[in-house]
This record gives structure tokens, sequence and C-alpha cells, in this order.
């Protein structure tokens, strides 16, 4: 009989998920090549043109890449004559389209002080463009990264990088100059943020058009959700447990050239915990003019016409009464008990200054607890077994049905309410 092998030791992450080859990690990367790599990032995005977060890489024109191939054949000879300072262009500089918006005082916020590159430094790209016939830089994601024109784009890019930072074009920003020639991390870097992220966002969206702007749209809202949380979170202490929750907080959306930022509808919120968050408002306008801080706080206001939120996933084990029993009502009976905590209630019945507010969270559900969970059925519920609905658990998805009943909100000051105010809204 064989006798049984030792198993080998893992080295693998506590994370199953299988990288992509040209995927690199945080931990994979020196911690002082972090800021050499956000701005070699930098670097390629205005070499590309992406100025802004729905910008695509797009595939390079057809006749641009028989007229580079018509010129090499090799990556040997690119490089030699990006090296070569006496080598002939092969195209006028003039016709070059890298980088025109900086020259022309156009697009470039990409980074805080990224207008600082001078026109010396594009000037110099520009000639190494010229020299293997590009006009413009762009990597093809249809082909492997090492085909002969992705070749010749890494090396422009890289070489004009590792140029510009040894020159200073890049002082002002966080750059650690023990890394200006560390080709083997910055090759890495690029080819994960071409190769592996652009190509990953290139392909999605030819799969699904419109793709990345859906996915920017939701990041934008979430990270005004997660504001609205931590401004709640510090204006009262006594609802941390319910304000810190970020899908407790509607996501806010800019109206250009207002000031201002729409209150979406949760559909999963009740009214009455609209109302309260509305006195969050004020009382945060309140301490914001006390504090003479007016001028860096977000001025959010609700819109007569009610605005579907994008977020339809409620957050999980808030006392019952935070959610809207009307949409409570809709959901599986295993659903609703693991999504309420159906033992505890929160607000008071008006959401308004009441001679209760101060009572504790054991005294407030004595009193409470039978009259704000009325709408809620609960009663009828009490002998459901919670697993009845476990094989059709959507909770992921609830409510994600067409928002026929919203109409679209202009973005006109007539159409909203005052800071803070709601009208009869959450009558």
């Amino acid at each position: 009989t064989s006798s049984p092998r030792t198993p080998t030791p893992s080295h693998t992450s506590a994370s199953s998920h299988k990288l992509h080859p040209l995927q690199v990690r945080m931990v994979d990367l020196p911690a002082d090549f972090q800021g050499n790599k956000e701005v070699l990032f930098i670097h390629v995005k205005m070499m590309a043109g992406l100025y802004l977060p729905n910008n695509i890489l797009a595939p390079p024109n057809k006749n641009l890449l028989k007229e580079f191939y018509t010129q090499f054949s090799r990556v040997a000879n690119v490089d030699q004559v990006v090296n070569d300072p006496s080598a002939c262009d092969l195209i006028a500089q003039e016709e070059i389209l890298v980088l025109r918006l900086n020259r022309s005082g156009g697009h470039t916020k990409i980074a805080k002080g990224l207008a600082n590159l001078d026109e010396t430094y594009i000037l110099y790209v520009h000639g190494l463009l010229a020299k293997v016939g590009l006009r413009i830089w762009a990597p093809d994601l249809n082909v492997a990264p090492n085909t002969l024109y992705n070749s010749a784009c890494h090396i422009v890019a890289l070489k004009s990088f590792c140029e510009l930072v040894a020159s200073g074009a890049y002082n002002y920003m966080n750059i650690n100059l023990k890394h200006t020639d560390s080709m083997s991390l910055l090759i890495a870097a690029y080819n994960h943020y071409i190769h592996y992220h652009l190509a990953r966002k290139f392909k999605s969206e030819v799969k699904s058009p419109g793709q990345t702007q859906q996915i920017n749209a939701r990041r934008n809202n979430q990270k005004n959700r997660e504001r609205v949380s931590v401004s709640f979170f510090h204006t009262l202490v006594m609802y941390t447990g319910i304000d810190a929750h970020i899908l407790a907080h509607s996501d806010d959306e800019g109206v250009a050239d207002s000031g201002i930022h729409v209150i979406k509808t949760l559909k999963y919120r009740s009214k009455n915990v609209n109302k309260f968050m509305c006195q969050l408002d004020m009382a945060m306008l309140k301490d914001a003019k006390l504090n003479g801080t007016l001028s860096r706080r977000r001025v959010r206001k609700l819109p007569k016409v009610p605005q579907p939120s994008l977020f339809v996933k409620p957050p999980k084990q808030l006392p019952i009464d935070f959610y809207n029993p009307v949409w409570y009502e809709g959901l599986g009976e295993g659903q609703k008990q693991r999504i309420a905590n159906t033992d505890e209630v929160a607000f008071l019945p008006n959401a308004f200054d009441h001679p209760d507010k101060k009572l504790g969270d054991k005294a407030f559900i004595a009193k409470y607890y039978d009259i704000l969970t009325q709408p809620y059925n609960l009663l009828a519920e009490a002998d459901v077994d919670e697993d009845k609905d476990d094989e059709n658990d959507d909770s992921e998805d609830i409510m994600e049905e067409e928002n026929d009943e919203f109409e679209k909100v202009e973005s006109e000051e007539s159409e909203f309410y005052s800071e803070g105010e709601f009208g009869a809204l959450y009558d």
C-alpha cells in the first residue's frame, strides 16, 4: 500500500477568486510605489484622452494600424527609433491628436494640478509619437497585449512617463523618485491598468452599451449616501444604530447649475422616518449656521414630485417602524422575518418634538410597541414558519419593478420644497 501524501501548505489568500494574469493587487506592489502607480494611470489617461469617468478606450482606426505596420515589423525596431535622438519623424507633429486639449487649456481635470503640465513636456510626448507614426495613442484591446502595435504603445507610454518624472513634470504629485526607472513595477502597473482594467470596461461596454455610465452613476450615488450617513451619524448620536447604516439613507443627485441635491425616495423607508430625516436636515442646518460652516454643507431638497432611488436593497434588522408598511406587506413571510427586527420600534408616532423623546429604549418600546406595529400586522404573522419562502428568497432585488408612477422632476427651484420641509408628501 502507498503511504498517504502529506498535504502541501496552501499559500493562497483567503479569497479563492482567481486573478487575471495581468491583474495586480495592492499587496503585490511596494508601499512606496503606490503614488507612482497612480501618477502612471493619470499619464496614460491623458495620452488616451480619457478625461471623464465614462470615457472608454476606443479601438484604433484600421487605416492607422495599416500605416503603422508598413513602417515596423519588429518590436526592436520601435525600441531603437524611440531611443535614437536623431531618428526622423514619420509624421508631422502637427498631425498628432494626443494631449491637444491640454495644450489648448481644455479638459484637464483628471487630477488636481494636472493643468500644470508644461507644454514643453507635451511636445516631448508628441516627438516620441511622431517617431513611431502614431497620430493617436490607443492600445488595441481586441488583441493580445504583446502585439507589435500594442508593444509600441507600451514603449511610448513608459518612455515618456519615465522622462517626464525624471525631468520634474510630476513633482507636484505624490511621486517617489526612487522608482523613476523601476521598469518591472511600471510594466506590471501599466498592463494591469490598460490590458486588465480598461480592457474589462471596454468589453463590458461592447456587450452592454451604456453600462459604464450606469456603474459610475451608482458609484457616485453610493458616495452621496455615505456622506449623508456620516453627517447624520455626527448629528444625532441616539439613532446611530440606524443613521450609521448606509442603506437607511437616500441617494442624492446634484441639479446642474443650482447648488441643490435632490433627495431621492426609498420605497422601503416609512413616511415617518422620512419626516425624521427631514428633521435631521433642519438640525444640521441650524448647527451649520451656529458654527459658520454653511458654505461647506450640501443643500439637500425634497422634490415636490418624488424621484425614485436607484437603490432597492433594504437595510436588515432595523426596528420594524423604519420600514414602509405597504412595502413590508408586499414581502414574502420569510423575507419579512429576515429583514425587519419585529421586536423593536424606534420612532415617535409623528417624528416631531414629543414629551417622550428622552425615554430609554426599553421604556420607549414598552410604551409605543403596540401603537407603532399596528400597520405591520405582526400578530397575524407570529406563527409563520421562517423557512417558508427560503426557496424563493429574492431579498437582494426587492421591489425592483419599474417606477412608472414617479414622474421626472424638473431642476427648477419652484419644483422643490424648502430645505428640511416636506409639505404634505409624508402625511
